[in-house]
């Protein structure tokens, strides 16, 4: 460590063209390409693209030992061109409109060394100094899902611009471009990710016999969360796509890491992971070990459903569709407050008119309403007149789902055409349709609007006059009772005739 830390001055002194013309030049030997800043794996990608102008940050310190060997026929090691390494990557990102990310990464190689080897009569340098690796840009766009859902799915380019040193092994010396394909999901604690791209390379020439060129290369990840904590494995990999090189067992590197992460805060992710090569591949190493810390912004938890915007959460509202004051009564918590309607009492028997059955005659109080202020023995009414509406004693019924009006409410709909005809200082009445909330608000709305027009239709096909009549649909926006029960549900669903004009003469 210390020998890193007192290389890292001449970081800023390597000049690529320099060291290139003093060797033969070598290639970008490490594999491990970093998720981008912001993900909470190593190298595959959680598309966390929440967010709009939400930055993110990330560095990666990781040990490679032997990640370049030169072996003999016999497949024994001769000598290790690139035996440790140690290199940070500073990696930085932004999301925009919650689908694109823009991503950087600088990769820097801060100590180095390995051992000169020759094949086939050349000579190969080792890597042997502190240098810079190829600077690397990203961009990538959320096409489907989001995060915490089963599958996301994004499209995005990575290019390489050749700012490392081919001397020192972290360079090609020429851009490398790489469209790829992106995915992750969740299902309950399962976590997992994806990434799959053809990598164009400018150079197509070999190094120690071993073609290089351009590659299919991908990368997979699963795991487990379980709170703050994930664990799972990852692999990456590549095969050149050059003629007789795919899959060949040193043109296919390939890398296991095995690590976890811990969110220690809600904006601050810390990272572990040990790993080994799988096969004699070219930047497969013997060993790794990586820790990585990533900052981003925590996004705000989305506010709580409140379908009818009264600041009290569905899931407590007992009206969720019709806006009302908090309450401390579970089955009266957001619903709307009864009407206020002046305490008159025309006949004086204490029951004020709006709630009065028989409102020019004296009588007594029931808890029934088709009876309350009438006088004793009265016989009860299906339908009777108050000062506001036609009280029916029974509902309308409908067929399942439709606004078709059943045969048994032509008893109690011929009741309100009778009442009608026998109060012509009645001028107007609007026919009202309520329904509850179970459902979609705006299908009930629709509905209820049906139903009403419905009963208005059967209404003027029994002999009352249509100017008489309107129709109006309220959904489940005017809730008689909670609709966490199915007595208050039943309530809910009702046609009310309200009176909207009638002469002053009764």
């Amino acid at each position: 460590m210390r020998r890193a830390l007192a290389a890292l001055p001449v970081l800023a002194l390597l000049a690529p063209s320099r060291a290139d013309a003093q060797t033969r030049g070598g290639f970008a030997v490490d594999r491990h390409e970093p998720a981008e800043a912001g993900s909470s794996w190593l190298v595959v990608d959680d598309l966390d693209l929440r967010g709009h102008a939400r930055p993110a940050l990330a560095a990666t310190l990781g040990e490679t030992y032997k990640a370049l060997v030169v072996r003999d026929a016999n497949g024994e090691e001769r000598a290790s061109l690139l035996r440790h390494r140690l290199g940070l990557h500073l990696g930085g990102g932004i999301v925009l409109w919650e689908r694109l990310r823009l991503a950087l990464q600088v990769p820097l190689a801060l100590y180095q060394d390995g051992e000169e080897a020759a094949v086939a009569g050349e000579a190969l340098s080792p890597a042997s100094a502190p240098a810079i690796g190829d600077v690397r840009l990203a961009a990538d766009a959320r096409l489907v899902g989001r995060r915490g859902a089963p599958l996301t799915l994004a499209l995005g380019a990575r290019a390489w611009l050749p700012t490392g040193l081919r001397s020192q092994l972290t360079s090609d010396g020429a851009a490398r471009l790489a469209p790829e394909v992106l995915a992750a999901g969740e299902l309950g604690a399962f976590v997992w990710a994806a990434r799959a791209a053809v990598v164009w390379r400018a150079r197509d020439d070999a190094y120690a016999g071993v073609p290089l060129g351009s590659e299919l290369s991908g990368a997979l990840g699963a795991g487990v969360r379980l709170g703050r904590f994930r664990v799972g494995p990852e692999l990456s990999g590549a095969t050149r796509l050059a003629s007789g090189a795919a899959f060949g067992a040193k043109t296919t590197p390939l890398e296991l890491l095995l690590g976890g992460a811990a969110r220690v805060r809600e904006d601050l992710t810390v990272s572990l992971g040990v790993g080994t090569g799988l096969g004699p591949g070219f930047g497969s190493p013997a060993a790794r070990a990586l820790v990585a810390v990533a900052w981003s912004p925590a996004v705000p938890l989305p506010p709580p459903p409140d379908r009818d915007g009264d600041a009290i959460p569905d899931d407590a509202d007992a009206c969720p569709d019709a806006p009302g004051p908090r309450s401390g009564d579970p089955e009266a918590n957001g619903c709307p407050l009864p009407e206020r309607v002046p305490d008159e009492d025309t006949d004086g028997d204490g029951v004020r008119d709006a709630d009065d059955a028989c409102p020019g005659l004296p009588g007594v109080r029931t808890n029934d309403p088709m009876t309350s202020g009438c006088p004793e023995g009265t016989p009860r009414a299906l339908a009777v007149v108050t000062a506001r509406e036609i009280k029916i004693a029974e509902q309308v019924r409908f067929a399942t789902n439709s606004a078709e009006v059943l045969g048994e409410s032509d008893e109690i709909l011929g009741e309100v055409g009778k009442l009608l005809s026998e109060h012509p200082e009645i001028l107007r009445v609007r026919v009202e349709g309520h329904t509850d909330d179970v459902g979609e608000a705006r299908y009930n709305q629709e509905l209820s609007q049906r139903r009403a027009a419905s009963v208005v239709a059967w209404l003027v096909a029994h002999g009352v006059d249509a100017a008489r009549l309107g129709s109006e649909g309220f959904g489940s926006t005017r809730p008689l009772g909670p609709n966490t029960t199915e007595e208050g549900r039943a309530r809910n669903r009702r046609v009310v005739f309200t009176i909207e004009d009638r002469t002053k003469a009764r």
